[in-house]
């Protein structure tokens, strides 16, 4: 029975899959960022960006994110 309420209250309020789209950028085959946007009605609206950075191995030594668009990875207010 609970899954029914769970399976009609979802219907009633019309909740429906968010899409999101990425962008990333590489260089010497390994991705430096991305950045993921919601899109709603054809709005690309900026959710969060990725940065990584890699060791002498290859592999990923740091990665910071920011979330919006009015922030620096560092989480302070752009001026």
């Amino acid at each position: 029975m609970v899954i029914a309420f769970v399976t009609c209250s979802t219907m009633a309020y019309g909740i429906s899959p968010k899409n999101y789209i990425y962008d990333t950028k590489e260089e010497n085959g390994k991705m430096v960022s991305k950045v993921v946007y919601l899109e709603d009605q054809g709005i690309l609206d900026k959710q969060v960006m990725y940065e990584f950075s890699y060791n002498e191995d290859g592999k990923v030594a740091e990665k910071r994110h920011s979330d919006g668009i009015k922030k620096e990875m560092n989480g302070s207010p752009i001026s």
